[in-house]
């Protein structure tokens, strides 16, 4: 491995480390019946990306980083779906 190779690892190791840092923190800001609903998205989208690597050794193909991208979306969309519904009515948050 050359050390291009490694930095590259490295670098996007570190990218998905600030993205999940992000997400937990924004997950932390949400009611908790959304966070549930963004979490059983995650949690899907990490099993499908589990199947996949479970099945090859290789990198992950297109169509299966699009069915995990497709997941993620329904996470945001859920959570924006629900916070578009309930608005500042979270009473946890007024608490």
């Amino acid at each position: 491995m050359t050390t291009s190779t490694r930095d590259t690892g490295t670098a996007a190791r570190e990218a998905a480390d600030a993205q999940i840092k992000a997400l937990h923190e924004d997950l932390g800001k949400l009611p908790a019946s959304a966070q549930l609903d963004a979490v059983l998205c995650l949690l899907e989208a990490a099993r499908l990306m589990l199947h996949v690597l479970g099945r090859t050794r290789d990198e992950l193909a297109v169509e299966d980083l699009d069915d995990i991208r497709a997941t993620m979306r329904a996470a945001s969309l859920s959570v924006r779906g629900y916070l578009w519904r309930t608005g500042d009515g979270d009473p946890v948050a007024r608490g």
